[in-house]
């Protein structure tokens, strides 16, 4: 296989496990506010999902680190590698895979 061809299916491989992601109704949130100074936010999920097997895409509108901890039912925290400047806003996508 030619390495052109080879990274073409490895594409395709890529996008059918993306097509197997699903956004769910509970986490989705565009310009959640952040407190300045702030390095953690705790995001509630409405309604709450009925496991913790969802995962969490959340991306902040200033150059830090983010990761996700106490994962819950109704909730879950994001960590910020760097505290929150004055305006800061956060993008929250929960999904599952299917």
């Amino acid at each position: 296989m030619t390495e052109a061809r080879a990274a073409a299916a490895a594409m395709l491989a890529r996008q059918k496990r993306l097509e197997r992601r699903w956004l769910t109704l509970a986490g989705n949130r565009v310009g959640l506010a952040v407190t300045a100074a702030a390095t953690t936010l705790t995001v509630t999920l409405s309604p709450a999902e009925f496991d913790i097997e969802y995962g969490v895409s959340a991306m902040p509108n200033w150059g830090t680190t983010v990761w996700v901890t106490s994962k819950q039912l109704g909730q879950f925290t994001l960590n910020f590698g760097t505290a929150a400047p004055g305006s800061a806003t956060v993008d929250v996508a929960t999904f599952r895979e299917v």
